[in-house]
């Protein structure tokens, strides 16, 4: 799996350096093919894995695709990524049903208090998604990926499919 953002990211995002790499690299792939995948097309979205992969990201020629991944699409995975790590690191599902994690020294929150933090984070990422898929169609002409399909089982982006992203404030 290629992440497009790293670890570290998401940890400096949180100001928490204590979270469970496990948890993290599951809600990173989670964010990227269930979510920002459809948002941006099968097409651009393997591009830009590519250029990651090959560490050709940081070419010349490629400055438009980096400007793309550090200024719309990292800021996008950060508020996905946390709203997603979220449910995971608060409850456990072991041989004894669901538990919910807990600490001597900390005070767990409730189901609401968890709820409002998932609704506060997918909020803020439906925003950067839209700023991301706004940023796109006003320069579909230099991302030449976006809205085409390579293969026939490509998804096209969201927007160009008739969906749209949900915003709840």
């Amino acid at each position: 799996m290629i992440y497009l953002i790293s670890e570290k990211e998401i940890k400096t995002a949180l100001a928490n350096q204590n979270l469970d790499a496990n948890y993290l690299s599951q809600a990173i792939v989670t964010a990227q093919e269930t979510v920002l995948e459809p948002l941006i097309g099968s097409y651009l979205y393997r591009t830009i894995c590519n250029m990651v992969n090959n560490n050709t990201i940081k070419d010349e020629e490629n400055s438009n695709y980096k400007l793309l991944l550090d200024k719309y699409i990292n800021p996008f995975l950060i508020m996905q990524v946390i709203s997603d790590i979220i449910i995971p690191i608060s409850y456990k599902i072991g041989n004894v049903g669901i538990v919910q994690t807990t600490d001597t020294n900390l005070q767990v929150p409730g189901k609401s208090e968890i709820d409002y933090l998932v609704q506060y984070y997918a909020d803020k990422a439906a925003v950067a998604g839209q700023r991301l898929t706004k940023y796109l169609h006003a320069n579909h002409n230099i991302y030449k990926e976006f809205c085409k399909k390579e293969h026939c089982n490509d998804l096209l982006p969201e927007s160009e499919a008739g969906y749209r992203i949900n915003l709840n404030i």
